[in-house]
This record gives C-alpha cells, sequence and structure tokens, in this order.
C-alpha cells in the first residue's frame, strides 16, 4: 500500500526512505524543486521533473547515489535499451502504390483544370 508524500518533511530531512513507496503528484516535485531552488521548465512532464530533482538532490549529496536508479529506473542504462528493444520500430511505408499515385496525381490535375476552365467561364459571364 502506498503512502501519501509529505513534501515539507522531505525537504527538511531527504532521504531514499521518504521517496520509496509514496504516492508523489507533480506538484510535489515542483515545491521540492522550488525548495532546492532547481531550475526546471513548466513544460516538463511529471517524469521528467522528478528524474531532474532526484538527479540534483544526488548531485549535492542529499540523495544516496542509488536514488537515481532506485527512483528513475527508465532512466537507467539497463531499463531503457530493454523498452527501446521491446517497442517495434517505426517504418514508414507509402499506403499506395507509386502507379495509383501518379494516376491520383494526375485525376487531381484534370480536376483542377476543369475547375479552372468553368472559373473562366464564370468571369467571362
Amino acid at each position: 500500500m502506498s503512502i501519501r508524500f509529505d513534501a515539507k518533511q522531505f525537504c527538511s530531512e531527504p532521504s531514499l526512505q521518504n521517496l520509496q513507496g509514496r504516492i508523489i503528484s507533480k506538484d510535489d516535485w515542483k515545491f521540492v524543486a522550488y525548495y532546492f531552488d532547481t531550475t526546471y521548465e513548466r513544460s516538463h512532464t511529471k517524469e521528467m521533473l522528478k528524474n531532474l530533482v532526484i538527479q540534483e538532490l544526488t548531485n549535492r549529496n542529499l540523495l544516496p547515489e542509488e536514488a537515481v536508479a532506485v527512483c528513475t529506473p527508465l532512466s537507467c542504462h539497463g531499463s531503457d535499451s530493454q523498452i527501446s528493444e521491446d517497442i517495434p520500430q517505426y517504418q514508414e511505408k507509402n499506403p499506395y502504390p507509386e502507379p495509383w499515385s501518379e494516376a491520383r496525381l494526375e485525376f487531381e490535375r484534370e480536376k483542377l483544370q476543369l475547375e479552372l476552365k468553368e472559373r473562366e467561364k464564370e468571369i467571362v459571364n
């Protein structure tokens, strides 16, 4: 069962134990970032903000080095490569065979020429 995160208590006593198994909202991460003067963009996702804060607190020696691996597993080298291998790579394919594309372009060109002729007739009349 997850326990609600207390940002004020964490800021006064930053520890890995205060992070693990907690429900931490984006606003909580913003509070911690602001408290520790960590610069972030408003457009950052919760995950990006979390990674930034954890890395900053680790750099300041307020959290142990293992906090990066424990709290941001998707940012660690091992997990990223595993996830990218599991996701099939997108390969763009032309849904229409080349001859059909040329035929379609020819059709559109003829259609536009007819529209042009009709407009020219309207202008003359």
